[in-house]
């Protein structure tokens, strides 16, 4: 099978369609300081703290700690993984942390008390 000049012009087309969102995405990063990084990582995180308030139910700190780390590691979008490489944070569970206390912050109580009626 031998390409014709259309399919390598056709290739060479992809080819920097690709290299050009690796680009977009690498100077997006760049430009971003390590507090905004920090801040999208905690944001992802604050959901998966939720999901994991949710499957295991309140009292599990350690259990969930892990699950929230576990399913970071595996789940995660690459750019979320690299921004956490970016941030130098040495640990994920200080931003795991984190997005806990953000959480209960905004809601003011703690989960003993949600479910008063």
């Amino acid at each position: 099978m031998t390409l014709n000049i259309g399919d390598w012009i056709a290739l060479g087309v992809v080819i920097a369609i690709i290299l050009g969102v690796i680009i977009y995405y690498t100077v997006k990063i760049v430009k971003m300081t390590p507090e905004d990084r920090k801040k999208k990582i905690v944001t992802y995180l604050k959901g998966v703290v939720a999901l994991a308030e949710q499957e295991l139910g309140s009292g599990q700190g350690e259990a969930k700690l892990e699950e929230v780390e576990a399913y970071f590691n595996k789940n995660a979008p690459i750019l979320l993984k690299v921004l956490l490489f970016l941030t130098g944070k040495d640990s994920l569970k200080d931003l795991i942390e984190q997005a806990l206390s953000e959480i209960k912050e905004s809601f003011g109580t703690t989960n003993d008390d949600s479910s008063s009626d």
